[in-house]
């Protein structure tokens, strides 16, 4: 599970796994799971153009934007994944849980943790499935330097 705005980082974490794939031939691919804060690559993947403009509304800076990456949505075909909406509520809920846990990620970031439970809530992940969430930025303001 990746927090995605145009896609970049999806590609490159499914070109990783490709390249380790050619090299331990036994290990499986895993699914590409997209977390984006309005529907873009989800819209893509219901049959828009991916070089159409998608506007949404979010405070989420780290994954908002407007377009998709022809990359991300061959990432998420080839894997069989999917794209999970989360909306900004949901992405400061899961970084207030990750907070107490002593883990400082910002929203955008904590997306993916919400992502994952709304995919577990609607049964689309088992109890023996390995999940990988990525956090992609610290929550600085939370340290204190002095």
């Amino acid at each position: 599970m990746v927090p995605t705005s145009r896609g970049d980082l999806l590609w490159g974490v499914w070109q990783g796994f490709r390249e380790i794939k050619k090299v331990m031939k036994s290990i499986p691919l895993p699914q590409m799971i997209a977390v984006e804060p309005f529907p873009r690559l989800t819209a893509v993947l219901k049959g828009e153009d991916y070089t159409n403009s998608f506007h949404g509304q979010t405070v989420l800076k780290s994954i908002a934007g407007s377009t998709v990456t022809y990359q991300a949505v061959a990432a998420i075909k080839e894997s069989r994944g999917k794209a999970v909406i989360v909306s900004s509520k949901e992405a400061f809920i899961a970084q207030q849980h990750l907070m107490k846990k002593g883990i400082f990620l910002e929203p955008s970031s904590a997306s993916v943790v919400s992502a994952y439970e709304k995919l577990k809530q609607y049964g689309m992940i088992r109890e023996k499935d390995v999940i990988v969430t990525i956090g992609t930025s610290l929550d600085l303001s939370k340290f204190n330097y002095s």
